[in-house]
């Protein structure tokens, strides 16, 4: 995902404005319909209803098989072997990282109101910034930390509600889910030879493979399996392969926007599907977490275009 200043750098190279405009279109494109796909994670976990370590069998193992696929089709086998191979220590510890924070997913889900994990989850971007400083001492604009309180107070507001309030073990692991994907956005943004799709193919391998000494994955009657096989082997593996391309050919800001559309989208679905209503205080909190990145987005996109527009007029 470190990829998404490529339309700048090209911009200002002096490519034809009408490719240098499809690429980005493209990439747009792409980058929606991926965050339009994975909005149904929530709603496909909801309706299978199942075990959390029973589901993050089935959930990691075909989405990591999938995404490994994927890779040797993309590849060719001799690359998908030689990306998976130069993961190294670092690739793997990442990939535990993203396990952690798949099992905190599926678990808080299963505890708390999907709106609530959603707003949590919308603050990965802040938590990845919090990471990238920690751990590579690469610190974020002064707007980023700013943004950071108002998203924090944004998700403790969601949190606040009476349903939060009685299931505190929901609300921690949605929190770990949050900071676990966020440490791990920040490791693939600062180590560029990680391959993405290696790196989070196994680390759904490696979750689902744990799972199985703690879940039943033959629990599951035939309508939980035809959900499992639709979330497992579409919803996750394109939307987030959709989602490896599609940055890559816009502005980081213009990506976490698109973001900001699951957390819009998923309690909907759930709305639509379950009648599941989210608590005012998670609408509330939601709000201001939305708005909070929105604000942080757009300035970022402004600030990256200041420069190109300076070399534009010194030409």
């Amino acid at each position: 995902m470190t990829e998404t200043a490529a339309p700048n750098t090209s911009a200002v190279g002096g490519a034809a404005p009408g490719h240098a405009y499809r690429r980005h279109a493209l990439g747009l494109a792409m980058t929606t319909f991926a965050v339009v796909v994975m909005s149904f994670d929530a709603l496909l976990l909801r309706l299978i209803d199942g075990d959390v370590w029973s589901v993050a069998v089935w959930r990691g193992l075909l989405a990591g098989s999938t995404l490994w696929l994927a890779l040797m089709v993309w590849r060719g086998p001799t690359g998908a072997v030689r990306a998976i191979a130069g993961l190294g220590f670092v690739g793997i510890a990442a990939a535990c990282i993203y396990g952690v924070g798949v099992v905190s997913f599926v678990s808080g889900l299963a505890a708390t109101s999907v709106a609530t994990i959603l707003v949590i989850m919308a603050a990965t971007p802040l938590f990845s910034a919090l990471a990238a400083a920690l751990l590579f001492a690469n610190w974020a604009p002064r707007r980023t930390w700013i943004a950071m309180v108002f998203g924090f107070i944004g998700v403790w507001i969601a949190v606040s509600g009476p349903a939060s309030e009685s299931n505190i073990t929901g609300v921690a692991t949605c929190l770990l889910s949050a900071l676990s994907l966020g440490t791990y956005l920040a490791v693939l943004q600062h180590v560029t030879r990680l391959d993405t799709l290696a790196t989070t193919g196994l680390g759904n391998l490696l979750c689902g493979s744990l799972a199985l000494f703690f879940g039943d994955p033959l629990s599951f009657d035939a309508t939980q399996m035809g959900y499992m096989l639709l979330l497992g082997l579409v919803v996750l593996p394109l939307s987030f392969g959709l989602f490896t391309l599609g940055p890559r050919y816009i502005s980081g800001a213009e990506t976490g926007l698109v973001l900001l559309l699951e957390t819009v989208l998923g309690p909907f679905w759930v709305w639509l599907v379950l009648s599941d209503r989210p608590e005012p205080t998670a609408v509330l909190g939601g709000a201001v977490v939305v708005t909070t990145l929105a604000v942080n987005a757009v300035l970022g996109l402004r600030a990256a275009r200041r420069p190109v527009e300076r070399v534009d007029g010194a030409l």
